[in-house]
């Protein structure tokens, strides 16, 4: 059965600050859209090879950020990357072709990165994500 097609209520994630819930003494989780978004945005941010034991999981973004010139062929390989990583990586989001927006500041030395998805088997409206990468100073 496609993916697609299957219904799901409900996803869940361990939150990574590891915090104890106080009333369950559990982990604390992330839900839904909480859950995959923040799943994406880890995928997006992963360096390859950062992950022991799954070296292939993460995406080339920080390898294609800040170099000298950064033309739309740059910005199109970016796009391609990201949006390639998704669709490997995040079985639960659907993408529609152009979710992936990436626009450079040149004056502010960043970059701006907004996803649009829809999760799979939840009634839930398009999400977006937006985030900026920026330079270690």
């Amino acid at each position: 059965m496609p993916l697609e097609s299957r219904t799901s209520r409900y996803f869940k994630d361990l939150s990574l600050s590891f915090v104890k819930n106080p009333a369950t003494d559990d982990l604390t989780t992330l839900t839904n859209e909480r859950a995959i978004t923040r799943s994406i945005r880890n995928l997006v941010t992963t360096i390859r090879g950062e992950r022991f034991f799954e070296p292939d999981i993460g995406c080339d973004v920080n390898n294609l950020l800040f170099e000298n010139f950064l033309d739309e062929n740059s910005i199109d390989v970016l796009q391609s990357e990201i949006t390639q990583t998704i669709l490997q990586y995040e079985p639960r989001v659907k993408l529609d072709p152009g979710a992936v927006q990436v626009t450079p500041d040149v004056e502010g030395s960043s970059i701006s990165i907004r996803i649009l998805f829809r999760i799979v088997g939840l009634d839930a409206d398009q999400q977006v994500l937006e985030f900026v990468f920026q330079p270690l100073r």
